[in-house]
């Protein structure tokens, strides 16, 4: 449970750190659905490439915890990460949340899918088909 943590964690950190907390929840909840529907551990999903933005243009290590506003907002994506993998109701609001992009991205694959929900502040997140 120590690396689901961690990768769910690293995963809010880099792609929603700075995004209301519904971002970051949704964000963590689809990592874990993916993980889930495709029985393949968290980490597997989150280090496959072209998932997630962040994981192309970063090592995947620990943000720097000498940076105060790094260290904050990565106890922030920790505390995020275990309340979605432990929290069943935050993980019912979330269900079969799969994918998201942000506002400004135009992917081709979002035509094959149902929107969930839109949030203001970051993305909108698809259900599959």
């Amino acid at each position: 449970m120590i690396a689901t943590i961690f990768c769910l964690a690293l995963n809010v950190f880099y792609e929603a750190r700075g995004a209301p907390i519904l971002d970051q929840e949704a964000v963590t909840a689809v990592a874990l659905n993916r993980a889930r529907t495709e029985h393949r551990t968290v980490c597997h999903v989150i280090k496959e490439p072209k998932q997630f933005s962040w994981t192309s243009r970063y090592r995947i290590t620990q943000p720097k915890l000498s940076n105060v506003l790094e260290r904050n907002a990565w106890y922030n994506s920790v505390k995020v990460a275990r309340t979605v993998l432990y929290n069943k109701e935050v993980q019912e609001r979330f269900a079969n949340v799969m994918y998201y992009h942000t506002h400004y991205v135009k992917p081709r694959w979002d035509r094959h899918m149902r929107v969930a929900f839109v949030t203001n502040a970051h993305t909108y997140f698809y259900r599959n088909s």
